[in-house]
């Protein structure tokens, strides 16, 4: 972590969420596990994962990414070891959240909508811009310094989106709960590529 090296957090996002290692990132082992290690993740440098670390979860780690040809896994850490860190002193920090009501007062904020262009297009948050998650990491300099409120449709991409944006060396992130799914349920205002509505 102190390296800058690439320190995998495989737990589901809410627990990550609720606290985790600081220059870590989050891709809960899911469904949509592969997917997004293979957009986000390095080919070419060592991985550290903190997950299950028993001999079965380990090979199978191994097995999953060598699917798509992730090879460097330099180590697997049980969950536990976040304690560990916390005593080596790298800091624990939980990923902050923000209510569609704190998003719809906060004019101030950046809001980034990390779904894909056509969901985008579709519908979206007025003044939001977009970045989708596979391309978060090489347009970080298109979000302006200061408060970022990251959203995607339910909540999964964006938690993932925080991290990386935390990991970057941003420290005013927010994930907004419910995502544009519940923004648009609550009857708030909703912009189309063919105007607002």
């Amino acid at each position: 972590i102190e390296n800058g090296d690439t320190v995998l957090d495989t737990r589901h996002a809410d627990d990550f969420a609720a606290s985790h290692a600081k220059g870590t990132i989050n891709i809960p082992r899911n469904k949509s596990f592969l997917n997004w290690s293979g957009t986000i993740l390095p080919y070419d440098k060592d991985i550290f994962v903190i997950g299950d670390a028993s001999e079965e979860g380990r090979h199978q780690l191994a097995h999953d990414l060598s699917l798509i040809g992730i090879e460097r896994i330099a180590g697997v850490f049980p969950e536990s070891s976040i304690e560990e860190l916390r005593a080596a002193n790298i800091p624990i920090e939980p990923t902050s959240k923000s209510t569609i009501a704190e998003v719809r007062s906060n004019t101030a904020a950046t809001i980034v909508d990390v779904r894909a262009a056509g969901e985008f297009a579709a519908g979206h948050i007025p003044r939001a811009i977009n970045i989708p998650l596979a391309q978060l990491a090489s347009r970080l300099y298109e979000i302006p310094e200061g408060q970022t409120i990251v959203h995607c449709q339910g909540g999964s991409r964006s938690a993932i989106a925080a991290s990386i944006l935390l990991k970057s060396g941003r420290d005013d992130v927010s994930n907004m709960s419910g995502g544009f799914g519940e923004w648009e349920r609550s009857g708030n205002q909703v912009e189309r590529n063919n105007g607002r509505s």
